[in-house]
Parts: structure tokens; sequence; C-alpha cells
């Protein structure tokens, strides 16, 4: 079974791949550094990354939760590529 990631997993995982353009480079840090309040402000243009971003921070085991099912997914789609 494939696994989609949403955008804000998208974001997070490019981000911690260091695989984003320069804006959303800058968004990451942006969320990072700011305040719950400035969190929410930012959250009305991205709201799917910066709730990725909250989960990175405060959902336990999230970030490896997250790459588990991207390994799990490489190695699934490698699989299928070497059958007979």
């Amino acid at each position: 079974m494939k696994y989609e990631m949403t955008q804000g997993e998208e974001f997070v995982y490019f981000w911690r791949h260091n695989m984003l353009g320069s804006f959303m480079t800058s968004l990451a840090i942006a969320i990072s550094l700011a305040d719950e309040k400035n969190k929410d402000r930012i959250a009305l243009g991205f709201p799917e990354q910066v709730e990725a971003m909250r989960s990175f921070y405060y959902v336990d085991d999230w970030w490896k939760n997250l790459k588990d099912k991207v390994d799990a997914t490489k190695k699934e789609n490698h699989d299928e590529s070497n059958i007979s």
C-alpha cells in the first residue's frame, strides 16, 4: 500500500532533508521561530505547513512515524520494481 504524504508532511520532510526552495525554507524558519500568536497568523495562509510543524515539535514520535511510513513506501516501491 502506497503512502502519500500530506502537503504539511511533505513540507516538514523536505525541510528536514534540505530540499525546500528559498521561500519555503524561510517559511519553515519563520514558523519555527514564531510564538503561537504569530504561528496562528502564518496559518491563515499556510495551514497545512503550520499544523505539520506543530506536530513535528509537539507530537511524540510524529517525525519517526513519518520517516517510517516513507521508508516503508520506498521499500515497497523497490520490491515492486524487482518483480519478475
